[in-house]
């Protein structure tokens, strides 16, 4: 069913994970050359060139795979069960990277004097990550009614 407060919390989560990884999360600026460096998903672009990381990457992959498993458990509600385990890894994707984006914009620091600077994007994995527990805890009310519906017939 669509119309259940766990499938809005992870249609807005899946929804947020997606405008992320379209937008830059944050620009490093660099007063000694004065470069702009500006992480995206995917990719970094510094002085009109476009490279990646292996982090950054792994960023990008995790978020495209949040989004898709996100957008597949709504349609999930008939196996709470696999809902449940499938939101619980999104809740542990979600965590990843939101840690992931910390840890690139400070491993690409060029120097010490290089100064970060956060986009908004950078909290939606950290709203989806609560959107994803509120769905959880949702999914797991839902299973607990039926069970105990059960136990009345």
């Amino acid at each position: 069913m669509i119309q259940r407060i766990q499938s809005i919390y992870l249609f807005i989560a899946s929804l947020l994970l997606l405008i992320a990884t379209f937008l830059p999360i944050s620009h490093i600026l660099d007063p000694t050359n004065h470069n702009i460096i500006t992480i995206y998903s995917l990719k970094i672009v510094s002085l009109g060139k476009i490279s990646s990381r292996f982090s950054v990457l792994i960023t990008g992959i995790l978020m495209y795979l949040s989004v898709i498993l996100g957008f597949i458990t709504i349609f999930l509600f008939k196996r709470r069960n696999l809902q449940m385990l499938i939101t619980s890894l999104l809740m542990v994707f979600s965590f990843l990277i939101c840690n992931l984006v910390v840890l690139n914009s400070y491993l690409l620091l060029p120097s010490s004097q290089a100064a970060i600077s956060f986009e908004y994007i950078a909290i939606f994995p950290l709203v989806a990550l609560i959107l994803f527990f509120l769905a959880y805890r949702a999914i797991k009310k839902d299973d607990n009614l039926v069970k105990s519906l059960n136990r009345i017939r």
